[in-house]
């Protein structure tokens, strides 16, 4: 049985049922079909098959049989989607192949118009949208090209497993599939130019395939029709001669045999000047010589993988990268896949697994060749490998080529026409590679190396795909296949995964030392693999070429010295990654060269750019590093490149926390040589600088002791609070704090140990535990005084006053912030003295001095903004914002509260952004628009719970637990004032607390509990008289006038009067308005309608004035 030819019509031949692509249908048809739309009715009751032939002229069969397909541009539009079966074609793609270059402005709407008339014909569901785009949802089993290409996918399987009868069946079904050449009838000649020569290519393959198959049966007289026919339209395709001479040959037609090698050989010299191979050399003079049968050469097919990876997991992204390149084979040019990575990352591993996998994918012969680009002994030269390969083809040793060129054409001859695969495996560089790339475009070619390789992507457009650690799961997966029954759960294995970087060499080698042992147990195991350690102990012991140090010796031996010295340097730097600006300071040059090594590190994946202009390598190379450094450095240099690194970090650090927060106090900076530091032209940019090097930072102060830098270790600290306070990462600030106290410790002066208490008091006001940030102020304040630092005291006056405002401790509170203030007026430092002001004007208004408070926060923002201080602007419109809400000025409150928020969420500034959203959420409860304040409200919650913010925790529930109260939310309302209480509890905030009690009275009331909320308003009314906060003390007497008028007592009038005469003093219009209306209703009660009217009248007059939306808003 031979393939059908052109000429004959076409006979399918199904290796099983086609089921194809259904569409709805509700009836039989009777009549001519000539579209779905004919075949539906007004019911779905069947399904129908659409399936597509693209294999010879165009065509659609419905249920079988055979529609008309509209011509023109509906055939084009339908071959352009079949052309990439079941993805999505862009427009644009579209539109090239249905008009080339004359088709209309804007294509969309023409083919809209087409894509409709296309789904009246296969309907609508096998037509998609896309984004973009369409596609035709087709199968194998509708689309006959896939299902050509499946049977030729299944015919080398069959072929792969020795099954030569199955696989010529297979093959002549696929070639059975073709009636003449692709898309014969379509009219578009860009789509049978750019997609039918590929098919055709696929289709002379199979054909190709199908005559080696049967002449390995023996069946020689079956394929020579086919060989001639095949050898006229390609007369150069040196295989398909040789194939055809052989056949004729063996089937006994010797004068025909010689004729067709004459005609290639006629045919090769006037093509392109060449003489046909050696192998057709020797296969024509063993045919002159009349060789009996067996001693005719055969084409050689070389099949030179090396075994496949016992345990192989993961590579998921890469497996499926090198899949898509294989769709490239027969365009234009050879495929070239460069896998890339760092020692011991599995690249060969990756390389042959792949190759086994799609062997049958290159029956015309695998190669393979280590080029020992990265080992002991020096690469392998390409004319050594070149012999190698030549040999495996056939050619004889005498007859290879000693000149390179000359060889590197022999063997592109050799390649021609062949579906090869070449693996070219720890390759050097390019020069290395080029001569052994095919120059047919059947061929790929699978090159390893440590380095990138970039000149065969500029050369060759190589596809590179970078190989790098296996991603957690995969690595433990890795394990357990080596550890078998011993590797249990995996979840154990996580910490050894993670010791071995995720790199497959020591994973293997690390599940061969547990499996070889073993009595030895993990924790053990884990401990042998410390930093110092672990090098020694991932070694095959009696195989030192696969030691992990081993590989890494090799690659770092071919690094210019200045590289090596770079490569060793970065082994001491603390951080887990660096800029070439840092890198710069570490090794004294310029960042321009060292861009430049940096560049030459990551080519030869000894380092990796894991984000742009970012730099780092894996554990275990950090660990080789710092062996060479401790080798081949002396302590001096080695000391005198740590200092540069930190000198520089040190001073960057003060410039961006400087231009950050330009009142923040920062360490006191003393650096030894010039250093060239960061600098910042925005907030922004400083920000997100420190953003990238915080964990930097914080590993040098981690790691200051153990270098024996204390004295960086503590600045760096002590400056990064004003950092870590804008943004309270509470878990990295405390773990920074305690090591600038340890380093302080051993340093012994009062300046740095004043610095590291200052340090950890701020972060234990800021997280709410109060007595802990008093006791470190207490120990930090005589230390500063007796190092004369000045503004290290201020600090701690600030933190103490701040510590006492939540405590309750309102006097003493204003005393410490006006003492600050004397020593910023001091300093010659504007914006301290405008922080200062800030706290003064937050405890005024605390305090009942609302006027002060507005006095204060106005002088504040005359300086935040003299100075471009936007920071120090939020705070003071927040103050101006909070006092004018309270006074009953609405506009100008929200005006001012609104731009602080706007200000502190652009500056990501979280404190500023939390007091805002929380003000604001009251500001909107007074108003009536209890959504939006709920959705302020809301916000600051949870703010304040992520940033750990305990005293704005619970002023952030109680405004929430408010809101609740108003809109008559009663339980809600209560569970949020208890949870404001359990806070307030736990961290001794006193000043907050006072507006939960009262909030908490406030429900018991309406719940009918007037004993449980008396006692709750009498602790408040005690607690705010003992603070000095009178703006609570008038609301508590409101509450508690409001409990007497529920339950009729005399003394509910007095304690209103009190609350009006009080408001009155403070100027808090708005509590003014609640205390009005509940003499009223008090006046109203006792019968007093003269009274109860006048009190009405001037709460309505008030409350209209000020903006709220009923006299009476809540004394919450």
């Amino acid at each position: 049985m031979s393939p059908a030819r052109e000429d004959k019509p076409a006979r399918r031949v199904r290796a099983r049922p086609r089921r194809g692509t259904t569409v709805p249908s509700t009836r039989t048809r009777t009549g001519p079909r000539t579209s779905i739309r004919t075949v539906m009715g007004a019911s779905i009751v069947q399904a129908v098959r659409v399936e597509f032939f693209v294999l010879g002229p165009l065509r659609v069969e419905v249920g079988g049989e055979a529609v008309p397909v509209p011509g023109g541009k509906v055939a084009a539009l339908l071959a352009a989607l079949l052309a990439r079966p079941g993805e999505l074609v862009p427009i644009r793609q579209l539109a090239h192949w249905m008009w080339d270059e004359d088709g209309p402005r804007d294509p969309r709407s023409a083919i809209q118009t087409n894509v409709r008339r296309l789904r009246d014909l296969v309907g609508t569901a096998t037509v998609r949208t896309g984004q973009g785009g369409y596609t035709l949802a087709v199968t194998a089993e509708s689309l006959d090209v896939l299902r050509f290409r499946e049977l030729v996918e299944a015919a080398h399987r069959a072929d792969a497993a020795g099954r030569l009868d199955e696989a010529a069946g297979l093959l002549e079904t696929a070639l059975g599939l073709w009636r003449g050449p692709a898309y014969a009838d379509v009219e578009s000649p860009v789509l049978r130019q750019e997609e039918a020569p590929h098919l055709d290519e696929e289709r002379l393959r199979a054909g190709q395939f199908w005559a080696d198959v049967r002449c390995r049966l023996g069946q020689y007289d079956l394929v020579t029709t086919t060989l001639s026919r095949l050898v006229s339209e390609h007369p150069v395709r040196e295989s398909l001669s040789e194939m055809l001479i052989r056949a004729l040959y063996r089937a006994g037609r010797r004068p025909d045999a010689l004729a067709e090698y004459r005609r290639l050989a006629h045919a090769l010299a006037e093509a392109q000047g060449l003489d046909p191979s050696p192998g057709v050399q020797r296969l024509h003079e063993a045919i002159l010589a009349d060789a009996p049968e067996a001693e005719v050469p055969a084409a050689t097919v070389p099949a030179q993988l090396p075994a496949a990876p016992g345990r192989f997991t993961g590579r998921t992204a890469e497996l499926a990268q090198l899949d898509e390149q294989l769709a490239g084979l027969g365009e234009a040019g050879v495929t070239v896949v460069v896998l890339a990575g760092t020692p011991g990352a599995g690249k060969t591993a990756l390389a042959v697994h792949w190759a086994h996998q799609h062997v049958h994918r290159f029956p015309d012969g695998q190669l393979y060749v280590n080029l020992r680009g990265w080992g002991p002994s020096d690469p392998l030269r390409p004319i050594e490998a070149l012999a190698g390969f030549l040999g495996a083809l056939g050619v004889r040793p005498d007859a290879v080529p000693t000149d390179q060129d000359q060889a590197a054409a022999l063997y592109r001859s050799l390649l021609t026409g062949r579906r090869v695969l070449v693996v070219l495996d720890n390759a050097a560089d390019p020069e290395q590679v080029r001569p052994l790339l095919p120059g047919h475009p059947q061929a790929l070619v699978l090159v390893t190396s440590r380095s990138r390789l970039r000149g065969l992507v500029v050369t060759h457009a190589a596809h590179r795909i970078d190989v790098g650690m296996l991603p957690a799961g995969d690595a433990v997966d890795l394990l357990a296949m080596g550890l078998g029954e011993r590797g249990g759960h995996t979840a154990h294995l996580a910490p050894l995964a993670a010791r071995c970087a995720g790199l497959p060499l020591a994973l293997r080698i690390a599940a061969a030392d547990l499996a070889g042992e073993p009595g030895l147990r993990l924790d053990d195991y884990l401990a042998r693999l410390s930093r110092h350690r672990a090098l020694s102990t991932l070694t095959s012991g009696d195989d030192p070429a696969t030691a992990v140090r081993t590989l890494f010796e090799h690659s770092y031996a071919r690094l210019p010295p200045a590289a090596q010295r770079l490569f060793r340097l970065l082994g001491l730097v603390p951080g887990a990654d660096l800029t070439a600006a840092a890198a710069a300071a570490l090794t004294g040059s310029s960042p321009g060269r060292v861009l430049e090594l940096l560049r030459t590190l990551v080519q030869a994946h000894l380092l990796t750019e894991h984000v742009p202009g970012r730099f780092c390598f894996h554990d275990l190379l950090r660990a080789y590093a710092d062996e060479c450094a401790y080798a081949d450095e002396t302590p001096a240099a080695r000391d005198q490149a740590l200092r540069g690194l930190l000198d520089w970090y040190l001073e960057s650090a003060d410039n961006a926390v400087s231009r950050m927060d330009p009142a923040a106090v920062r360490a006191p900076t003393v650096v030894g040589d010039p250093v060239r530091p960061a600098e910042f032209d925005s907030h922004t940019e400083a920000r997100s600088w420190l953003d990238a090097e915080r964990d930097n930072l914080v590993a040098i102060v981690l790691s200051g002791q153990n270098g024996g830098f204390n004295d960086h270790a503590w600045r760096i600290g002590f400056t990064l609070r004003a950092y870590l306070q804008r943004e309270p990462q509470v878990v990295v600030w405390l773990e920074s704090a305690q090591a600038v106290l340890a380093a302080a410790s051993v340093i012994g002066d009062p300046l740095p140990l004043g610095a590291a208490m200052t340090n950890l008091a701020h972060l234990h006001l800021c997280t709410g535990e109060l007595d802990q940030s008093a006791a470190f102020a207490e120990r930090a304040l005589p230390l500063l005084r007796q190092s004369g630092w000045s503004l290290g005291e201020l600090v701690v006056l600030v933190v103490v006053g701040l510590a006492s405002q939540h405590a309750g401790k309102l006097r003493a509170a204003a005393g410490y912030h006006r003492e600050a203030l004397e020593l910023a007026a001091g300093s010659g430092r504007a914006l301290l003295e405008a922080g200062c002001l800030h706290n003064l004007a937050t405890v005024s208004e605390l305090l009942g001095d609302l006027a002060g408070s507005v006095g204060y926060a106005r002088r504040a923002l005359v300086i935040a903004t003299e100075h471009g201080d936007d920071a120090g602007r939020a705070l003071s419109l927040f103050s101006i914002g909070t006092a004018e809400h309270q006074r009953g000025h609405f506009a100008e409150a929200g005006e001012n509260l609104t731009e602080a928020a706007r200000l502190s969420a652009e500056l990501s500034y979280s404190i500023g952004r939390m007091m805002s959203t929380i003000a604001l959420s009251r500001l909107y409860r007074d108003r009536g628009r209890y959504a939006r304040a709920r959705e302020y409200a809301d916000t600051g919650v949870a703010l304040a719970v992520h940033s750990g913010d305990r005293p704005r925790e619970v002023r952030a529930l109680n405004a929430r637990a408010s809101i609740d109260l108003r809109c008559g939310d009663l339980a809600a309302a209560r569970e949020r004032f208890r949870q404001a209480l359990r806070v307030a509890d736990r961290s001794g905030i006193a000043q907050a607390r006072v507006e939960t009690l009262i909030g908490l009275a406030a429900v018991d009331r309406c719940l009918g509990d007037p004993d449980v909320a008396r006692s709750s308003v009498a602790e408040a009314l005690r607690a705010a008289g003992e603070i000095g906060c009178r703006g609570f003390e008038v609301r508590a007497l409101i509450e508690l006038a409001e409990i007497g008028f529920a339950t009729g007592e005399a003394a509910a009038r007095e304690h209103a009067e009190q609350a009006l005469s009080l408001s009155e003093e403070t100027g808090q219009r708005v509590v003014r308005v609640d205390a009005l209306d509940l003499l009223s209703r008090i006046a109203r009660q006792r019968a007093d309608s003269a009274a109860a009217a006048a009190y009405r009248r001037e709460a309505e007059r008030l409350a209209a004035d000020i903006g709220l939306p009923a006299a009476g808003v809540s004394v919450v």
